[in-house]
């Protein structure tokens, strides 16, 4: 079997991703290493703006899953939330909703990560994997 090339930079497999994501935080204490975040600093507005409309299609995504979703106590009680998260599992931003799910959708991911997925998905109830 072919070992298969990372989706990061350069090749990198999520694990070095998340690996090096640590490693900067430990050394700088800040987030992937970024101690000046020159693109709020440089033109604020313009991320005010990249920030709602991601924001707004996030709620809009909910909104849409909410109204299509089988189950009474998302349509009813509106037990969802939506996400964007980086590979290594941060969260960027998410839309409204039960905000617990936050956390425990990254921890998924990291999860995921450290249990090797990347590599093997594991058994699936759908068979093997297109191209496997």
């Amino acid at each position: 079997m072919t070992k298969r090339k990372g989706l990061g930079d350069g090749g990198k497999t999520l694990k070095q991703m998340l690996e090096e994501d640590r490693r900067l935080l430990k050394e700088t204490g800040c987030y992937a290493g970024i101690t000046k975040p020159h693109v709020l600093k440089d033109d604020p507005i313009k991320a005010e703006l990249f920030h709602s409309r991601i924001m707004s299609s996030l709620i809009a995504g909910r909104e849409t899953c909410k109204q299509v979703s089988g189950s009474p106590y998302v349509r009813e009680v509106a037990e969802l939330c939506m996400g964007l998260y980086t590979p290594e599992g941060d969260s960027v931003i998410q839309s409204t909703g039960i905000q617990v799910h936050v956390k425990l959708m990254g921890d998924n991911i990291t999860w995921m990560i450290e249990n090797n997925y990347e590599e093997d998905g594991g058994d699936t109830r759908w068979g093997s994997l297109p191209g496997q």
